[in-house]
This record gives C-alpha cells, sequence and structure tokens, in this order.
C-alpha cells in the first residue's frame, strides 16, 4: 500500500488526445513550480495525476489551488482485493453517517459500482454499527478502480479548474488596483501566462498569492515583448474610457471583472 496524491481535471479532459497531452505537460511543470518533485513521483493514468509522497495531505491541499485542477485527494493505492479495500474503507472510517463512493473505470474488477458500494458499506455497518446516508453523510468514502489499482481516500480538497496557466500563451496585465489584481487571476485561470506593468506594490500581493505558473513584471515596455491580449481591473462604471483603451494597444482588451461582482471573485480565490 502506497500513500499518494489524486490530482483532478475536468475542461482539459474535453481536449483532443494530442492537445490533451500538451496541456498535461503544462500542468504538471506548473505543479513542479512551486512543489519540487522528480518525474518518478508524478506519473499520469486514466485522465488522473498522481503524486506519490508519504506527506499526502499537506501536498493535497496545496497543490488543489494549481490553476487546471478541479480536485485533489489525499489517497491509499493498493491492490484492487475486495478483502483489503473492505479493511481500508474500515480505516478511513470517521465517524457519524457515511457513504461510499466508487467510479470504476477498470471494467475487469468482478462488481460493478453499485455492487462494491454495498459490499464496503455493510462491512462498516458490521464493524461499527454506523448508519448509511447518502446525502448528509459525516464521511465519505472515495473508491476509484484504475490503472489495476484501487485508490481510496475520505477527503477532497477543491480545486479552481479551468485551464493550466501557460497554455494559452501570455497576456499583458496593468496593475493599477486592487480589481487588476482579480482580472489577473482570472485570466491565468483561463490558461495565460502574465506579464505584469504598473505597480510593483500590486505585483509583489499577486505573486504572494499565484501558485499556478512564473509571471513577470517590467518597469515599462519595449518593443520585444509579445503578447496576444491586454487585461485590465475596470468595471462597466469605467466603460467611456475602453475605447482609449482599446486605441493604445494593438491586440485585444479584456475586462474580466465587467458583469461579476468582485465580492465573488474574492471568495472563489479565497482572497475573503
Amino acid at each position: 500500500m502506497k500513500r499518494c496524491v489524486i490530482l483532478r481535471y475536468d475542461e482539459i479532459g474535453l481536449k483532443t488526445k494530442f492537445v490533451r497531452y500538451n496541456f498535461e505537460k503544462i500542468l504538471i511543470k506548473n505543479i513542479k513550480h512551486f512543489i519540487p518533485l522528480t518525474d518518478e513521483e508524478v506519473v499520469i493514468k486514466r485522465s488522473r495525476i498522481l503524486i506519490y509522497t508519504d506527506d499526502n495531505e499537506a501536498l493535497a491541499r496545496k497543490v488543489s489551488k494549481v490553476f487546471g485542477l478541479t480536485s485533489a485527494s489525499p489517497a491509499f493505492e493498493l491492490t484492487p482485493d475486495i478483502e483489503l479495500i473492505k479493511e481500508t474503507a474500515l480505516k478511513l472510517y470517521k465517524k457519524g453517517s457515511f457513504r461510499i463512493s466508487t467510479q470504476r473505470a477498470d471494467k475487469d474488477f468482478p462488481l460493478k459500482s453499485q455492487e462494491l458500494n454495498s459490499v464496503v458499506g455493510s462491512y462498516i455497518v458490521e464493524k461499527t454499527n454506523a448508519k448509511v446516508d447518502l446525502e448528509h453523510y459525516d464521511t465519505n468514502i472515495g473508491i476509484e478502480l484504475f490503472n489495476n489499482k484501487a485508490y481510496m481516500f475520505n477527503d477532497i480538497f477543491r480545486g479552481f479548474g479551468g485551464l493550466p496557466s501557460g497554455s494559452q500563451g501570455q497576456a499583458l496585465c496593468i496593475l493599477d488596483s486592487e480589481d487588476s489584481i482579480l482580472a489577473g487571476l482570472m485570466i491565468m485561470n483561463r490558461g495565460c501566462n502574465l506579464l505584469c506593468i504598473g505597480s510593483r506594490k500590486y505585483f509583489d500581493k499577486l505573486k504572494e498569492i499565484n501558485n499556478s505558473g512564473p509571471i513577470g513584471f517590467k518597469e515599462e515596455l519595449n518593443d520585444r515583448e509579445k503578447f496576444f491580449a491586454v487585461v485590465m481591473g475596470k468595471k462597466l462604471a469605467d466603460y467611456k474610457s475602453f475605447p482609449n483603451d482599446k486605441a493604445k494597444f494593438k491586440v485585444p482588451v479584456f475586462y474580466p471583472l465587467v458583469g461579476v461582482e468582485t465580492s465573488d471573485i474574492k471568495k472563489k480565490y479565497n482572497l475573503v
């Protein structure tokens, strides 16, 4: 039995095989930018990224916030033996009511997902007299069957989803307010690397909360800097200045905060 972290994505999985392969490479590169990992510690199996580490809970919590990932779970990797699965599920049971959630990608496993849920759930009830509650549970024990292994966990750390930073090219972010930091995060969440100009104070704050890839800062632009779009933190109330912005640059200008509540974006990125 090995300790590991299961990393999940959703939007990347909608891409063609070739594009998905490239996006997975970028995502792993971004992860390694913040967490020192060897190639042997990180593998890709069945639209899952696995990181092998003994400190899997702390790593899962940290890595879940890399853009492109929807969630991360500290897990055990084990032989897909029914008795071993039952024993591990009992160890993962915490307290109160519970449910078993199985995803069976390996169709060679002898039991279907609902059958395994029933077998494992019955075993926990027998050993603990705990109550099964499929909706208002206290403990959710996850079982994922793929890679000819069983992966089991009882915790999920939610991520931001989206695309890995760097998969969509470089954008220029004008950092001149707290809102421009949020705009920069939103465009990074859609796969862009950031080149920033403006306030060093706001750049340092963005750099502090960024965990999804390298970002750059320039005191002033020169003709050698390449970017496909400009990102600003302006809102709908600033619409009169939009034509001037678009006349200044020869690339599209994006205003991600138009039409959204700043408080909602701060909450999404855990800034409140």
